[in-house]
C-alpha cells in the first residue's frame, strides 16, 4: 500500500474572525466600497454624456451649415433663380406666378432651416453662437418688402415660437446697436467656452 500525501487546510475558526470584525464593520466597508463603485459610475457617465452631447452639437452644426449652403447655393448656381430672388426680394408682387412658385418655396425652404436651427439652439442640441451670427442675415432678410410680404402670407407654416421670434424682427427687435438680438431676449444666449 502506498501512501499519499494529504493536504491539509487550516482556516482560522469563524469565532475567532468574528473577534476580529463584527458584522456592523463589514457591513460599512461594503457600503464604502459601493458609494466608491457609484461615484465612479457617475463621474464615468457624466462624461459619456458630455462626449455624447459635444459630438450631436457638432452634427447638429454640420446639418445646419450644409441645409444653409443647399439653399444658398441654389440661388446663386442658378442665373434665373438668382434673378428670381433679387426681384422677389424688391417686389414680390411684380413676379410671375411661376417665379413666384419659386421664389416662395426658396424661402419656405431657408426660414424651415433657420426654425430648426433656432430650436436646436434652444434645445442644447445646437450651436447658439451659430443662431445669433445668422440673425444679421436674417435681419437684411426682413427688411426688404417682398420677404415681408411673403412672411405676411406664410407665417402659419412655421411654430408659435418661431413666429413669435421673427416678430420680434419685424417689430424692430433686430441685431443693431444697443439692442440684444432676438435670440438672447428669448433665452438663447451666446455659448460661453
Amino acid at each position: 500500500m502506498t501512501l499519499s500525501p494529504t493536504i491539509v487546510l487550516s482556516f482560522p475558526s469563524i469565532s475567532s474572525w468574528a473577534a476580529e470584525v463584527t458584522i456592523q464593520e463589514l457591513g460599512t466597508l461594503g457600503e464604502l466600497v459601493a458609494a466608491i463603485a457609484t461615484v465612479a459610475t457617475l463621474i464615468y457617465l457624466a462624461l459619456q454624456i458630455r462626449q455624447s452631447t459635444q459630438a450631436t452639437r457638432a452634427a447638429s452644426f454640420h446639418a445646419i451649415s450644409d441645409s444653409m449652403n443647399a439653399v444658398n447655393l441654389s440661388v446663386t448656381q442658378s442665373a434665373e433663380l438668382s434673378r428670381i430672388w433679387v426681384a422677389g426680394c424688391e417686389n414680390r408682387s411684380a413676379l410671375s406666378p411661376e417665379e413666384r412658385h419659386r421664389f416662395d418655396f426658396t424661402l419656405l425652404s431657408y426660414f424651415h432651416v433657420f426654425e430648426t436651427m433656432r430650436y436646436q439652439a434652444r434645445v442644447g442640441a445646437g450651436d447658439k453662437d451659430l443662431v445669433i451670427a445668422e440673425e444679421r442675415s436674417l435681419q437684411d432678410l426682413l427688411a426688404t418688402s417682398g420677404i415681408r410680404e411673403w412672411w405676411s402670407e406664410n407665417p402659419y407654416a412655421f411654430g408659435p415660437e418661431f413666429r413669435s421670434y421673427i416678430e420680434l424682427f419685424l417689430a424692430g427687435a433686430g441685431v443693431s446697436p444697443g439692442h440684444k438680438p432676438p435670440a438672447a431676449q428669448q433665452g438663447v444666449e451666446p455659448d460661453a467656452e
